[in-house]
């Protein structure tokens, strides 16, 4: 019989992932290779995770073969990918896993993934296109979950609507009803002033990796925001973490109203 995560553990289970996806893909090069076994170590004692990836696990691939492909490829020097989300699960997982029980050094398989030899553009390279969309994968998989149990429902903290001096707070069911004006122009310097007021927001007494994903997820909404073609699951990723994020947070006022300001900007552009 399976076993219901309860709201209060997945919650935990998205902030502890978002955190260790957050690291890995921010990753400098000398770090990468322990970075990226503490993430896979990570998924693998963190069942609600690991379950679902080996759910979509429908065939066992020959990783070892996909390698000696890759590296006598006449073309780019990159892995293939299946097309479906499931078997890009299933493909990444089993390749990321592989590169880490067999200790295999970024530099055999991060070449082709950038037109610069620096290491570190190698290695954003294959983030970018390797485990980005697998990360993302995950976030979904959470955020579904989420709204599959019922647990947003009653997230009436989602829509924290801020007056005055910030001395008093209402209470708005929906957020995604806040403000909802269309709006195609993007103001990404009034994104950048509300992206400092935040940081400047955040209480000495908040602990170092509550601040992390709190820096983490705005500086990613900026650079999702900023691409030529935007993915609208990572943006309500995004938000989703703000919105826990004012939850937990909402005793201290000064940051729950800069975080909904940034949540408004984000209702008023139609991407």
């Amino acid at each position: 019989m399976e076993t219901k995560t309860s709201k209060k553990e997945l919650k935990k289970i998205s902030r502890d992932f978002r955190l260790i996806s957050s690291r890995l893909m921010k990753s400098h090069y000398d770090d990468f290779n322990n970075d990226l076994a503490s993430f896979v170590q990570y998924i693998k004692q963190t069942d609600f995770i690991y379950d679902y990836i080996k759910s979509n696990i429908k065939q066992k691939y020959d990783i070892q073969k996909e390698f000696t492909k890759m590296q006598t490829n006449f073309g780019p020097r990159i892995f293939t990918k299946p097309g479906s989300i499931e078997d890009e699960i299933s493909y990444t997982y089993q390749l990321l896993e592989y590169i880490v029980e067999n200790k295999i050094n970024y530099l055999k398989y991060t070449i082709g993934y950038s037109n610069s030899r620096k290491f570190q553009d190698m290695i954003n390279g294959f983030c970018e296109r390797v485990i980005l969309n697998f990360i993302d994968d995950i976030n979904a998989y959470i955020l579904d979950t989420f709204e599959n149990e019922g647990y947003t429902e009653t997230n009436e903290t989602a829509g924290l609507v801020v007056n005055g001096d910030y001395s008093q707070i209402n209470i708005s069911k929906d957020y995604s009803k806040i403000d909802a004006i269309q709006n195609n122009s993007i103001n990404m310097e009034q994104l950048n002033n509300l992206i400092d007021k935040v940081k400047q927001s955040i209480p000495e007494e908040i602990n170092d990796d509550d601040k992390e994903i709190i820096i983490d997820t705005i500086e990613g909404l900026k650079e999702e925001i900023e691409k030529p073609k935007i993915k609208k699951g990572r943006i309500k990723s995004f938000l989703t973490t703000i919105d826990n994020s004012i939850s937990k947070f909402s005793n201290y006022a000064q940051l729950a109203a800069a975080l909904i300001e940034i949540v408004n900007f984000f209702s008023n552009i139609n991407y």
